[in-house]
């Protein structure tokens, strides 16, 4: 399995990242963020879903570990601007 990071990595979210209905936490209602943009993590475990996408157990700063998927990660000390962040709607 190819991965961009490896366990242990340090990675920051490069848009918000919301609650599908897959966060174990029955007080976070589906659509939720859970976690900010620009929100430093590390990666703990790697996995796959449906046998083809690659899947990081993330542990972020703020006491969070969320599933996210390659496109929603950036290690951390790249440049920002080459990614799209989604911010909040007031």
């Amino acid at each position: 399995m190819d991965t961009m990071f490896d366990i242990g990595d340090s990675v920051r979210a490069v848009a918000l990242l919301r609650n599908d209905g897959t966060y174990p936490d029955p007080d976070i209602a589906v659509g939720q963020v859970l976690v900010e943009a620009g929100t430093e993590g590390r990666v703990v475990n790697i996995g796959l879903y449906l046998q083809e996408k690659v899947v990081y157990a993330v542990n972020f700063a703020n006491g969070r570990l969320v599933g996210c998927l390659e496109h929603e990660l950036a290690a951390e000390g790249a440049p920002s601007q080459q990614y799209l962040i989604e911010t909040e709607e007031a």
